[in-house]
């Protein structure tokens, strides 16, 4: 697949792979890399952006600011009440900031996925009994769910050449996942303290709710753009300096950057859903071996689920990548595909959090005084 009409220099691709090794260069850091001048590349990062929709975003690390991710999903025969009944619930949880309403799917059915905040402690158990109750009757739905670390993407550069993915083949990825399978012993999975909120390294009151948004649009935005976020709301912004201050902390404890591209020859994108109880989670290693090798990729991982988005070009029949991945639902493990046609946007994360802040009961933002 062509990406676009927009044919990438060699010194653009040299950039972006740089950029997704070490997205927290600055671009005086990157021009010393590549032997280029920092116009050079600040010329270049204008020229992706246009065309790509490149930017350094910023994943949240939950834990570091008091808060629990969940991933879960259900499947059913049919989108039935008792599944619509679910979705309203979902839908009225503001924490809840991600939903996937899937008909295409590996195993025949329909399946809503979903991903949410949760503030530890409390509010955490009281939404996963909320949860166990649609697995009961009345309900009795099919429904899993999991806490989770923070999402880790992919990008795999050595895959592209600036215009095409050498992604052609769907029946390497046998052979892909034979190798990545005999690796996986080297991959333990993720700690107990990046799926669970320890104590906040900081705590998230409205001002670090604001930032905590902004940097995950932009993980280099400047003061002067969040102050604009404030005022957008009608609050009084912090001063210059202690904006600065925020950002840089959080940047340091609580956001952890990567390189998001968009337009560049992935128009499919699928949802693998693993479940894995067995106490090697071998299962589940192996699919952490193999998430960096698919072109691109964003992966969750939870005590006994996993997620991962994947992008693939039009060269890859998703039938048989979907056959491709079965050998993994072995001894006990069960592994489903699913067929994201119209990927939901989500909810604002700024609003997420400041909902979320606001059941910390942390102190109220002022607004401008009149």
């Amino acid at each position: 697949m062509r990406c676009r009409d927009y044919l990438m220099t060699e010194s653009q691709l040299r950039l972006i792979r740089r950029m997704a090794l070490s997205p927290h260069l600055r671009p005086s850091d990157l021009a010393r890399f590549l032997g280029v001048t920092r116009s050079s590349v600040i010329q270049m990062i204008h020229g992706l952006r246009s065309a790509f929709d490149l930017t350094i975003r910023g994943e949240v690390r939950h834990s570091a600011v008091g808060l629990t991710r969940v991933l879960g999903y259900v499947t059913s025969p049919e989108m039935s009440k008792r599944v619509q009944r679910l979705l309203r619930f979902l839908r009225r949880r503001p924490g809840v900031y991600r939903i996937e309403e899937v008909s295409m799917t590996s195993t025949g059915d329909t399946a809503v996925y979903f991903e949410a905040f949760v503030a530890a402690g409390d509010s955490t158990s009281r939404f996963l009994s909320q949860l166990e109750r649609f697995r009961r009757a009345p309900y009795a739905l099919d429904l899993r769910y999991d806490s989770t670390s923070p999402p880790v993407h992919g990008l795999n550069l050595a895959l592209f050449d600036g215009t095409e993915w050498a992604m052609h083949d769907d029946f390497r990825l046998t052979a892909v996942f034979d190798v990545a399978r005999r690796y996986s012993d080297f991959f333990t999975g993720m700690s107990e303290s990046a799926i669970s909120a320890g104590r906040p390294a900081i705590t998230l009151s409205p001002r670090e709710a604001i930032c905590l948004g902004a940097l995950a649009h932009n993980y280099f935005i400047s003061a002067p753009l969040v102050a604009e976020a404030f005022r957008r709301r009608g609050l009084d912004p912090p001063s210059g300096r202690t904006l600065r201050r925020a950002l840089s902390a959080l940047r340091r404890t609580a956001v952890r950057p990567y390189l998001h591209i968009d337009n560049v020859g992935l128009p499919h994108q699928v949802l693998v859903l693993l479940e894995d109880q067995s106490p090697e989670k071998r299962v589940i290693r192996t699919m952490i071996a193999q998430a960096p090798l698919f072109p691109r990729s964003r992966l969750l991982v939870g005590h006994d689920l996993l997620s991962v988005d994947v992008w693939l070009p039009h060269s890859v029949n998703l039938g048989r990548f979907a056959a491709s991945l079965s050998p993994l639902g072995v001894s006990g493990a069960s592994v489903r595909t699913l067929v994201l046609e119209n990927a939901g946007r989500g909810k604002e994360l700024e609003e997420v959090f400041l909902h979320l802040a606001e059941e910390l009961g942390t102190s109220v933002l002022r607004p401008p005084s009149t």
